[in-house]
């Protein structure tokens, strides 16, 4: 039982969440520490973050934990890949809860990396390792929501286009496959 009665003669209730403490809290009456503990777990039953310590942990803390659970789970090229990705994440965001990044801040982040010269592309595999990083703090209890997905990939106009690849003239075309043929032939 999560409520054991203290020595001074209050109940301590203690909220679990695989096996880890995740709230705590004193009341003088039992009634009030069974209700203040059925509401924590009714909070996490629907995905809430009832703890401060969970919903606080900074984004520095939560990519630490991500990179470190995520290292024996996916092969050692999408381990480095996401580690790379996560570097640019802004240094203003290291610090923020996870709980307070929002969707526009992620669009805002996107549209910054492709402004700054990033291939497509690339923003697109940086959306998707921010997605895998959000969707941990979700199933981790650190955010209540992942706000990548209400992002979408930001389109950027006024960028400068990329070249195009040079193809072949329908006559340049028509005289490689002859000179193909030919060679075909003499084998």
């Amino acid at each position: 039982m999560a409520i054991d009665k203290r020595p001074s003669g209050k109940y301590r209730v203690r909220v679990f969440l695989d096996h880890v403490v995740v709230g705590t809290r004193s009341f003088e009456r039992k009634a009030d520490a069974q209700a203040w503990e059925k509401e924590q777990y009714r909070v996490l039953s629907l995905g809430g973050i009832p703890s401060p310590s969970l919903s606080l942990l900074p984004v520095a803390g939560l990519i630490t934990r991500f990179l470190s659970a995520r290292q024996t789970r996916v092969s050692p090229h999408t381990w480095r890949t996401d580690s790379d990705n996560l570097r640019h994440v802004p240094s203003t965001w290291l610090r923020r809860p996870v709980s307070t990044i929002t969707a526009s801040d992620v669009h805002d982040l996107l549209a910054g990396l492709l402004a700054d010269g990033f291939a497509r592309s690339t923003v697109t595999r940086m959306r998707v390792t921010l997605s895998a990083l959000f969707e941990y703090a979700v199933s981790e209890h650190f955010a209540p929501t992942n706000p990548v997905r209400g992002a979408r990939m930001p389109v950027v106009v006024g960028l400068p286009s990329r070249p195009k690849a040079d193809t072949w003239t329908p006559e340049e075309m028509s005289r490689t496959i002859a000179a193909q043929r030919l060679v075909c032939q003499r084998s």
